[in-house]
């Protein structure tokens, strides 16, 4: 069966027309959320579960949204032998949690696909990290470069990818998150992610809701058919 991908930067609605997708698709269908967000996710590793529990019990809030913007400052490395080797580790075991993660998100899908069912997927990995460790130029660190090379080549590219697309000044007036630099870098990011995938369609998201959920629901159909 057919794997749709939604994506676009926050505000733009992919919670909701995923969430209406799932009603009114004439087929079985299943969501997942694909972000980095641990409180969204539907699915989740048993580590990673108790990862969430201590930094909650630390007072520490999760991680959300995608990576940093490709722009930020770039951090000083550490000097001393002892330090730099700390950083590995820890960038090592992030990297490995992540690929366990995109995994077992994958077999969830198969696991949909196996019984006939269409997967709704609110973002994707490969969208979500394209700059930082898919596009050409992307970050140089080994455990970017290692997680870009899974996705390239253990991660299947999706049937279709929706990019719920609108100005910036109109995703931070709905979300208010982020400034319009960052949410303008985040929208040129699945726009050039969307262009590398096999098929993808571009809506226009600053109109309602029930037409945005139309055209969706319209693409979905036609590729099925």
């Amino acid at each position: 069966m057919l794997t749709v991908v939604i994506v676009g930067a926050d505000g733009a609605g992919k919670s909701s027309v995923s969430a209406r997708l799932l009603e009114e698709l004439p087929v079985d269908t299943r969501r997942i959320y694909l972000g980095a967000n641990p409180d969204a996710r539907t699915h989740l590793l048993p580590l990673s579960r108790a990862v969430r529990w201590a930094r909650a019990r630390g007072g520490r809030a999760p991680r959300t949204g995608g990576p940093p913007p490709v722009e930020r400052p770039r951090e000083e490395r550490p000097t001393g032998t002892l330090r730099r080797a700390r950083r590995a580790v820890r960038a090592g075991a992030r990297v490995t949690n992540q690929i366990a993660e995109e995994t077992y998100q994958q077999t969830v899908i198969g696991w949909h696909h196996a019984r006939g069912r269409v997967v709704v997927c609110d973002r994707h990995p490969a969208a979500d990290h394209f700059a930082h460790d898919l596009a050409a130029g992307s970050d140089e660190r080994a455990s970017r470069r290692f997680h870009g090379a899974f996705l390239r080549r253990c991660i299947p590219a999706p049937d279709l990818v929706l990019v719920l697309d609108a100005p910036p000044a109109v995703l931070h007036a709905r979300k208010g998150e982020g400034t319009l630099e960052e949410l303008a870098a985040r929208r040129a990011e699945y726009l050039a992610y969307a262009g590398t995938a096999p098929r993808s369609i571009v809506i226009d998201a600053t109109r309602p809701l029930d037409d945005v959920v139309h055209d969706a629901r319209c693409a979905v159909e036609e590729l099925a058919r």
